[in-house]
């Protein structure tokens, strides 16, 4: 998942709302996204650069067997609905395993 965050990595009263999957909490309402995981995350505080993230994370625990609907939501902070954070998820990438062979004659 890509992420850019509008504001500036040490913008203390700043929290990230919940990102939920399926109405379930996939990443919980807090400091998410600071820039510390793209290539200048070590200046991103000093230069305002690294204002996205990259984060990887299984859902497995998220889906059934059989077709799935990926839901992605992103709350307000505090679970307000005008939070002063404004975050926006770019990319949302599912990573499937492919089904197994099917075998059309013996």
């Amino acid at each position: 998942m890509h992420v850019a965050d509008g504001q500036a990595p040490d913008a203390q009263t700043l929290d990230d709302g919940e990102i939920q999957l399926n109405g379930l909490t996939l990443f919980p309402n807090g400091r998410l996204f600071e820039g510390d995981t793209v290539p200048n995350a070590g200046t991103a505080a000093s230069t305002l650069g690294g204002l996205w993230d990259i984060r990887e994370i299984g859902i497995t625990q998220f889906l059934s067997p059989g077709m799935n609907n990926v839901t992605l939501t992103s709350q307000a902070p505090n679970g307000g609905v005008n939070g002063v954070d404004c975050i926006a998820i770019t990319v949302g990438v599912v990573i499937v395993s492919p089904p197994p062979p099917v075998t059309l004659f013996d």
